[in-house]
């Protein structure tokens, strides 16, 4: 089945957009209220920059003007490397509006979970461009507590099913939790 314009790019934002959220600022000390964790591991911010292509979408489910689909990109990110990501999304067609989920996970087997809302508009007969927000929910080895924020910008071509995207931001995660795995 042939996905809306909108889907592909809505899906590849929100892949892309999957990687950052928080609130300490850069060299914080972990607070009592903090927990364990960061008390025993100080976060570090750091810049979040990266690229990406997506590899595959799938439709899940098509009821106008919502569409749910699930996508697969692979991205190179600063600070982490190469990661591949799987994104689900819920897109209204009509308003180019989207929310979604995605799952990082790096060449070592830590995941980063996120969730990022957007928009896109349509640039040509099966073209857009999107952009959104994608917030850092946390993951398991050395992002167990990971935050961040950043922001996505990219583009799909639903014709040949095929898009790409960059993002930039940044991610904060205790360093020291890579050491004591």
């Amino acid at each position: 089945m042939r996905l809306p314009a909108t889907s592909l790019a809505l899906c590849i934002m929100l892949t892309g957009a999957a990687a950052c959220a928080g609130d300490l600022p850069t060299g914080a000390a972990a607070s009592p209220t903090d927990g364990p964790s960061l008390q025993a591991h100080h976060a570090t911010e750091r810049p979040l920059r990266g690229s990406c292509t997506v590899t595959s979408v799938e439709l899940i489910s098509f009821i106008p003007p919502i569409l749910q689909q699930g996508s697969t990109a692979g991205c190179r990110v600063s600070h982490i490397g190469l990661m591949q990501v799987e994104t689900m999304q819920t897109i209204n067609v009509a308003t180019g509006s989207q929310l979604g989920t995605a799952e990082w996970t790096a060449a070592n087997g830590d995941v980063l979970y996120a969730s990022s809302q957007g928009a896109a508009t349509p640039t040509g007969a099966t073209t857009i461009a999107f952009s959104g927000t994608t917030t850092i929910t946390g993951g398991t080895g050395r992002f167990a507590e990971a935050t961040g924020n950043l922001t996505v910008d990219g583009w799909a071509d639903n014709a040949a099913n095929t898009g790409a995207f960059t993002y930039d931001g940044w991610i904060s995660y205790a360093a020291s939790a890579r050491a004591g795995r």
